[in-house]
């Protein structure tokens, strides 16, 4: 064996001799590497469950801010969808009067003994110019998706001035001079002197039958064809028969149904004749039933009030029969005839009143009105007093809120002298008519 061949031979037994040693070296570093991996493994695995966990977290608060938003969302809906149910309207109203009779005093209100002008309750101060009604309402409607409501409305000015405060009326111990007075402000202690509220009430439909409504507070009376509103009405001045035998409103509970094409009410309120519904005048009630029939183009409502008026007379009982048609037979034509009968049990008093009126749109922009009245009173004591007017008017729209009006009217008292003239209120200085032209600017909202 040469030199070459044992070096070989003896370098394999060498490897031989240590491939043992190799062998187990190399496992303990494949160990300690797959040590370092799992570690490794383990290190990132429990920095994901860190970071699962953190993010369930913010998952956790990120789901409650939503929620929270969806609840403030549906909250703010649910205001949105009250606040678009909710109804703001009202007007201002301004004119100027001029009586032909040239009356010093005021004509607001007064007796048989010295001057009527009662049919003139919201323009009686001659050649004067008045902020009139600065109005302003506000109310949901109950419906039947919403069944609960409200209303409110409430007026200043002029107008609101004398439905508040007390003075004379028609100088007749048996009819007008108790529940009923020319001037309709039968005292001064209503708790609304300084303003007036039309209407303050909260309503509730029932599901019964089509909808039984009810409504407990001041609510205007469903009485008569003219309103308080100076939006409301024909003419600028109310006529006779509403100043003469009409409420203007009542307050306690009031329950209306329809009952198909009809609608049937019943009430029980604290007065049902003095504009003074609050405090009750007596410690009695007094009782409305009213009907009603119809649709835009015509309709009939009758209503029927009953109860003691004279304030601390329990005992005299009054009642007022009222009878209202509306008709419009064209788009351009609009027509209404109301009558009332009034009595006084125990008394001969009683008074008939009928107004007819109508309006025509002549253009787009103008119209005309026209309104005629009679009115009579009766008793034993001073017989008939019979008193008519004949009111017109004519009216231009400005622009689509703002309305200007033109008025005429006569009175006449068929020969009493009971309207005031040359500035006295002495028997020489009062005439049996009188001549009144107005103006008027309305603007509605």
């Amino acid at each position: 064996m040469n030199r070459v061949s044992m070096t070989l031979a003896c370098a394999a037994a060498l490897l031989f001799a240590v491939q043992p040693a190799l062998a187990e070296a190399d496992l303990e570093s494949e160990f300690a590497k797959m040590r370092e991996l799992v570690e490794g493994l383990q290190q990132k695995v429990e920095a994901q469950e860190e970071q699962i966990e953190h993010q369930s977290e913010m998952l956790e608060q990120a789901q409650t801010a939503v929620q929270a938003q969806q609840e403030q969302a549906e909250s703010l809906s649910g205001l949105s969808t009250f606040l678009d149910s909710v109804e703001v309207d009202g007007h201002f109203a301004g004119s100027y009067n001029y009586n032909f009779n040239t009356p010093k005093h005021s004509t607001g209100g007064a007796d048989l003994n010295n001057g009527l002008v009662g049919a003139l309750p919201f323009h009686g101060d001659h050649n004067t110019m008045s902020v009139d009604q600065i109005w302003f309402g506000i109310g949901k409607p109950a419906t039947e998706e919403s069944p609960a409501g409200f209303r409110f409305d409430i007026l200043y000015g002029n107008n609101a001035n004398f439905l508040g405060q007390g003075t004379g009326g028609f100088d007749d111990p048996n009819l007008a001079g108790g529940p009923y007075s020319l001037s309709r402000r039968a005292g001064a202690n209503d708790s609304t002197s300084d303003y007036y509220i039309a209407q303050a009430y909260a309503e509730y439909t029932a599901d019964v039958g089509e909808g039984l409504n009810f409504k407990f507070g001041k609510w205007q009376t469903m009485v008569g064809a003219e309103v308080v509103q100076a939006t409301g009405n024909f003419n600028i001045t109310r006529g006779i028969v509403y100043s003469l035998l009409q409420p203007v409103d009542h307050l306690g509970l009031l329950g209306t149904l329809d009952v198909g094409p009809v609608e049937i009410g019943a009430a029980v309120v604290n007065a049902g004749s003095s504009s003074i519904s609050s405090p009750d005048i007596n410690s009695e009630k007094s009782y409305i039933a009213t009907a009603a029939l119809g649709d835009d183009r015509m309709s009939l409502r009758t209503s029927f009030i009953y109860g003691a008026e004279d304030p601390g007379d329990n005992e005299t009982r009054t009642g007022l029969a009222d009878v209202t048609a509306w008709f419009n037979p064209t788009e351009n034509v609009s027509l209404w005839a109301n009558y009332n009968y009034l009595y006084v049990e125990e008394t001969s008093g009683h008074a008939n009143g009928i107004a007819l009126a109508g309006r025509v749109q002549l253009t787009d922009k103008i119209g005309a009105a026209l309104r005629g009245e009679y009115v009579n009173f009766r008793d034993s004591d001073s017989g008939i007093t019979e008193f008519y007017t004949l009111t017109g008017t004519a009216d231009y729209a400005l622009t689509d809120h703002l309305l200007a009006r033109a008025e005429v009217r006569f009175d006449t008292a068929h020969d009493d002298k009971v309207y005031f003239r040359n500035g006295s209120t002495g028997d020489p200085s009062l005439a049996d008519n009188q001549t009144v032209g107005l103006v008027e600017v309305v603007y509605e909202f």
